[in-house]
């Protein structure tokens, strides 16, 4: 008898010990769970992006573009002056597009100057937000190839 009472000890220990290696994956797994869900739900918050102060948003034929042009007091040390020209040539387009409905918004020349200067800035501001430049140089080549479409079909452009 003693010798079963041995037995069925010794089996209810091993028995004790995998229950408890048990729960402690079941605790593991748990956490495991519980920190993958944290972060899908923090991807899946939208990103709030602080807006920027110096962009200005317009409208041109019902689509929104914003205009980004810093103060001359805060352009100051390597690369103002690059950005500064980036800024004019950018307004060039801006007041050709809104000027005349048949003009070219951006001629070669005004292109390839646009791009010789975002390079130039990017290489000495690396970290300046380009963001507004790129997306209102996007908006102008989009809506220079619309004005020429136009021209080629012969229509009458509507103005603003």
């Amino acid at each position: 008898m003693k010798k079963l009472l041995l037995i069925g000890g010794l089996l209810g220990l091993s028995y004790s010990a995998s229950a408890q290696a048990a729960l402690a994956q079941l605790l593991v797994n748990g956490i495991t769970l519980g920190v993958r869900a944290a972060k899908k739900n923090a991807d899946a918050k939208p990103q709030v992006e602080k807006a920027d102060p110096n962009v200005q948003q317009v409208a041109y034929r019902a689509q929104h573009v914003g205009l980004k042009r810093t103060p001359p007091a805060k352009l100051h040390g390597k690369g103002s002056a690059e950005i500064a020209k980036l800024e004019a040539l950018l307004q060039e387009c801006y007041t050709a597009m809104t000027t005349d409905s048949l003009a070219a918004v951006m001629p070669d020349g005004r292109l390839e100057a646009i791009k010789t200067t975002r390079e130039q800035v990017s290489e000495l501001r690396p970290n300046w937000n380009q963001d507004g430049y790129f997306d209102e140089y996007n908006f102008y080549l989009g809506e220079d190839a619309r004005r020429q479409r136009v021209a080629r079909a012969g229509a009458v452009p509507v103005t603003k």
